[in-house]
Formats: C-alpha cells, structure tokens, sequence
C-alpha cells in the first residue's frame, strides 16, 4: 500500500471536487446551456410582451416569438390570455390550440375566451382553434368534444360576423356533422352565408343543392369591381353543378358593358373558365374583339377560343392584329402570345384556321424594328411543344 504523505491528505478531496465540477460543467454544459439560453430568451421575450411602453405590434411579436420555442413556452402561454392587448391574447389562443396532445387547462382557456373575451378578433381565433381540438377528440370519454360543439353553437350567434363566420369554419374542421349551418344561409353578412354554404357542402352533402339559390344571389348582386365577391360563391358553385353556371352568363355579359377595363377583361377571364357553358356570351365578346384597349381584345379572344374553338376565325384575327401592331408596346403586344397558345394546342380549332394563324405569326417575325424580347416569345410560341409541355397544356385547356 501506497502511503499518501500528510501535506497531500487535505487537498485530495478538493482537487477530486473540482475536477468533477470540471466535467460537469463540460459534458453536462453541452445540453444544459441551450436550454438555459432558452429560457433566459423567453424571460425577456416575456418581459417586452408586459412592457405596456411598447406598441402593440412589439408586444404581438413578442408573443409570436415565443410561441415559435414550442413545448418549451407552454408555462408562459396562460398568462397571455389575460393580456390586455388582443393582439396578444390572439397569439396566446392559436398556440393553446395547436399544442398536441392538447391538455384540459389548454382547452377551458380557449372556451373562457370564445365566450368572454371583448374582442372578436380574440374571440374567433378561440373558435378557430377550438375546431382541430374538437376533430381531435372525437374519441376522448371526458365529452370534451360536445362541451366544444355546444360552445361553438351558442358562439354562432355572436353579434360579430367574424366571429360567426369562423364559428362556421371550425363546424367544418370537426366534422360536426349533426351541425345544421341552414340558418345562416339568410345571415346578413355575406361572409358568414359564404362560411354557411361552406359548411353545407361539407357536413351535408346529400343537400348540397339547398345553398344554390344562396350563392347564385351573392354572384348575380357581387361587385365585379371585388374579385372575391365573385370567384368563391362561383367556384363553390361550380362544385356542385357546374352546369348551374349557365345561369350566372346573362349577369357576366352585363358587365362586359362596366365602364372599367380592368373588369371587362376580368369577366372575360371568368367567362373563358366557363369554357362551352358561356355560349350565351359569345354575341357580347365578339364585339370586344375590335375595339377597346389590347388588355380587353385578347382577353376576349382567349374567352371565345375556350368558349366556341370550332368557330373562333374572329378571335384569331384580332390576337394576329395585336400581336403585330407596331404602334401597341411590346409588353401589350406580348398579351395575345398566351391566347394563342391556347388556339394552337386545342385541338378543336380547326386545324386549317390553327395552320394558318400559325403562319400569320411567323411573318411577325420580320418585321422592321421588332423588339427583341417580343421576337423571343413569338419563336417559344411557334416552337413544337414537347413532350412535357403537352400535359400541362391539355390540362389547361380542360378547365376551361
């Protein structure tokens, strides 16, 4: 045995501590220090969230910011639902919702800020929240999916139509198919009937013809000037039967008359989607072809091409007319390339009339002065389509 000098017996168990806290610190340091780091951002992150000196906007950053940390701000998001700051009590109701597996406390708080919360921004993102959780927890024995359900009932009622409308919303996300959306069908708000027709398709749809004289009234008393008014109660429509769309031509071929360009083409746009079911508007778009700004007579022309290929010799000619007019500018001029090749990949054009509009675009091609880029296009648009074009383009062709 090794005897250890007296001086030595003292500092031995010091050195031995050290070096352990030593390794420690090392080893152990590789996985604690970023979680030390992790909270030590939420703190502050927290504080600049109360920092009532700050504007909304930073305090609602705030909130985002340490909702992008995870599972590891799930402490700090309680608290949030009681800011003063809606912005941020937002934030607080869009994470509690998304946490998985959401926990009761979690759900309770989203419930207490669909029901009390002041303002409706809050109050519909709880609903939207709410929605998910309600799917999620279709088979949880507690009956927290029909506490949610029952919330969400009493919530469509709000005197908000955000809020009702994004009640509507989470109907959907939790297939809550014993839910009847009728009664919102006559809501005053158009969103929320938009929301309410929606739902109808979704939750019911051996119905779903009972919301078609809704969403044919919101179309026909839309604002063309307002895209969004038009497009989603259509394509809803569309959905359901597209044939019903015939009905919605004689309405788009009086605002082929609005006093605004950018509409006309606009409806023109709607019209080519339509495709063989605006028939009725071929009349009123064969008048555009002549006249008006560049924008609008290719815009036509590329409705009766998708509308009527067999007999589209007319909107032919007006597409070669712009194409190959000096005095337009080469951007505008550039506007007929995709109409025409529309007319050259359908194969319901005539194939004389595609052969002969093709050789009407190659003489373009030697015109004094014409500029380079338009020059570019015009040889893309002659060049035979490859293989992996033809999909895509037949496709296209399809929709419309």
């Amino acid at each position: 045995m090794v005897r250890i000098p007296r001086r030595f017996r003292r500092p031995i168990p010091a050195t031995l501590g050290l070096s352990i806290l030593l390794l420690g610190a090392i080893y152990g340091g590789m996985e604690v220090w970023p979680r030390i780091q992790t909270y030590r951002r939420l703190n502050e992150l927290d504080r600049m969230r109360r920092d009532q000196s700050l504007s909304s906007r930073a305090r609602a950053e705030a909130a985002q910011r340490m909702a992008e940390f995870g599972e590891e701000a799930a402490a700090y998001m309680p608290a949030l639902t009681h800011d003063t700051d809606p912005r941020v009590r937002e934030k607080a109701y869009a994470y509690l919702s998304s946490t998985e597996p959401i926990t009761d406390e979690a759900v309770e708080l989203c419930l207490g800020g669909l029901r009390d919360d002041v303002e409706p921004r809050a109050r519909a993102m709880a609903a939207c929240g709410l929605g998910p959780t309600a799917f999620l927890s279709r088979a949880d024995p507690s009956g927290r999916r029909q506490r949610i359900l029952n919330s969400l009932k009493t919530a469509g009622h709000d005197g908000s139509a955000m809020v009702r409308s994004a009640v509507l919303q989470a109907m959907i996300n939790a297939q809550a198919i014993e839910f009847d959306p009728g009664p919102w069908l006559k809501d005053p708000d158009w969103a929320v009937r938009l929301a309410a027709a929606e739902a109808v398709f979704w939750l019911d749809p051996k119905h779903r013809d009972r919301v078609v004289p809704t969403l044919r009234a919101m179309v026909v008393e839309a604002h063309p000037e307002r895209p969004t008014e038009v497009l989603r109660p259509m394509s809803l429509l569309y959905r359901i039967d597209p044939s019903i769309c015939r009905e919605l031509v004689p309405t788009f071929v009086g605002w082929l008359g609005h006093d605004d360009p950018e509409v006309r083409v606009r409806v023109a746009i709607w019209l080519a989607n339509l495709g063989p079911l605006a028939q009725g508007a071929v009349p009123a778009l064969g008048a555009m072809l002549a006249t008006g700004p560049p924008a609008q007579r290719t815009g036509a022309a590329m409705a009766v091409i998708c509308v009527e290929p067999s007999r589209c010799a007319q909107a032919a000619e007006a597409l070669v007319a712009v194409l190959a007019d000096p005095i337009i500018e080469p951007r505008q001029r550039a506007e007929a390339i995709r109409p025409l090749a529309l007319l050259f990949h359908n194969h319901e054009v005539p194939a004389g009339l595609r052969e002969t509009t093709r050789t009407q675009v190659r003489s373009i091609l030697d015109q004094p002065g014409l500029h380079p880029l338009l020059g570019d296009r015009i040889r893309i648009l002659l060049a035979p389509p490859s293989p992996s074009r033809r999909g895509p383009t037949a496709r296209l062709i399809s929709t419309h």
